[in-house]
This record gives structure tokens, sequence and C-alpha cells, in this order.
């Protein structure tokens, strides 16, 4: 009985685990595009300018 508890537990926190390291990547991933765009854009703006 408590084996089978065990493998349940462990199955769904790997699940868990899984699930957010995946919306953890995409946060990253959404924060660096919301932080890098507007210094890519700037950049961009910037070295436009001085040409």
């Amino acid at each position: 009985m408590s084996s089978i508890k065990e493998s349940s537990e462990k199955t769904g926190g790997y699940m868990t685990t899984e699930l957010y390291q995946v919306l953890i990547a995409n946060g990253i991933l959404t924060l660096m595009t919301i932080i890098l765009t507007p210094i890519l854009l700037w950049a961009i703006g910037y070295s436009w300018r001085n040409q």
C-alpha cells in the first residue's frame, strides 16, 4: 500500500517539477524579450542617428 502511494507521489512530483521548469523557462524567455527589445531598438536608433 505504501509503495503505491510513494510511486504516485514521485510521478506527481516529477510532473509538477517539469511543469514548473517549462513555466520558468518561458518566463525567463519572455522577460529577456521584454528587457532586450527596447535596448535593441534604442541601440539601432542611436547608431542610425549617429551615422
